[in-house]
């Protein structure tokens, strides 16, 4: 099966078919590429020709080795219902045919969280079952890389005393420190009266509204694939009432709230 990433039908589901078929013959063509190769209708074909029956096929043309697996994928997720691990094995072999597809389009092929590909991922990276890439192609076709850099803080960690001391902080931390003259002084009266000034501390800039929104997302998107490896903890179904019992409230407020920011956002 070079294109299936699906495991086989049970006996149940294969018997069932066969019943249909017999009875009904072919009802939805197979879809072949140009040289026969099939894409999708495996099962049917094999009943068909055991039976000595006819199969009607189509042809999908123009398509790369990727495009006739992501159409595999695309077909028979459609009417298969898998479990857990049945879903798991197929973005793992989604990913092994694929490694140079980004998260999200497996995750789109496969039909699951691009959360969930990336946890798998990283396993199958780590037992050298996939090589790591820098890169990962986009749904765009072009190279980009695998990991966004880690911005820089948008905000000062370290105590500051004086003027110089709060400019360099704002370089390090990211800030564009203004070029304009100091702020006025002001003054004040020491205990033996005399008249001491000192700078009025500038008020730091606050980061690009661009940036903070991009390291928001950033922090966000950590938080849920956090999220996402807990519920796959082996101890999480003798758990699951618990976790829901104290934090499903929670998410489904966080996840309103997340909705009506998407919401505000307008797409391009």
């Amino acid at each position: 099966m070079l294109y299936q990433f699906l495991p086989r039908l049970s006996d149940d589901e294969y018997t069932s078919l066969e019943k249909s078929i017999r009875e009904h013959g072919i009802q939805v063509p197979i879809v072949v590429d140009e040289n026969g190769s099939v894409i999708d209708g495996h099962h049917r074909k094999e009943i068909a020709d055991r039976l000595g029956l006819p199969c009607p096929r189509n042809t999908a043309r123009d398509l790369d080795e990727t495009g006739k697996r992501t159409l595999a994928c695309s077909l028979n997720l459609d009417r298969r219902h898998l479990n857990r691990e049945q879903k798991r094995e197929v973005i793992a072999k989604s990913l092994m045919a694929d490694p140079q597809l980004s998260n999200r389009q497996h995750a789109e092929r496969v039909g699951a969280h691009h959360t969930t590909v990336g946890t798998i991922r990283d396993s199958l990276e780590s037992t050298g079952e996939i090589s790591q890439s820098e890169t990962r192609l986009s749904a765009d076709g072009r190279e980009r890389p695998a990991t966004r850099p880690t911005p820089a803080a948008d905000y000062v960690t370290d105590y500051v005393t004086d003027q110089a001391d709060l400019d360099t902080a704002l370089a390090d931390a990211g800030f564009d420190t203004p070029d304009a003259d100091p702020a006025p002084a002001h003054s004040a009266s020491s205990p033996d009266g005399k008249q001491y000034t000192r700078p009025e501390p500038q008020t730091p800039r606050r980061a690009p509204l661009p940036d903070a929104f991009w390291r928001a997302t950033y922090d966000l998107t950590k938080v849920t694939e956090r999220l996402g490896r807990l519920t796959q903890d082996d101890r999480f179904p003798q758990n699951a009432e618990k976790v829901a019992t104290a934090n499903r409230s929670d998410l489904l407020r966080a996840s309103d709230l997340l909705h009506q920011v998407i919401d505000s956002i307008p797409e391009i």
